[in-house]
């Protein structure tokens, strides 16, 4: 079984999963709208981005430290893993 690990210099870093919930779910179920995170080897989800339509996430293949969510309201950038979200400077 391969382990759900980064390897950035000789340090180890746990990998994340990302979900982006918009449309028909984030329409019918209050608080479900967003950008849903969790460690890879995890099981509890945390909202990283709440209220907003989320319909794409996309983690950077060399720096999984810069995160991108396509929302209903533009594009938003995360630059800590997902942890934190703030509104990009473009569409």
């Amino acid at each position: 079984m391969a382990q759900n690990l980064a390897r950035e210099g000789s340090a180890v870093v746990p990998s994340c999963v990302f979900a982006g919930v918009g449309g028909y779910y984030a329409s019918k179920q209050s608080g479900l709208a967003g950008v849903f995170r969790r460690a890879a080897d995890g099981s509890d989800w945390k909202h990283a981005l709440r209220e907003i339509e989320a319909f794409t996430v996309f983690v950077h293949p060399r720096d999984p430290d810069l995160v991108f969510a396509g929302t209903a309201d533009g594009v938003y950038r995360s630059t800590d893993r997902g942890q934190n979200f703030r509104r990009a400077d473009f569409p």
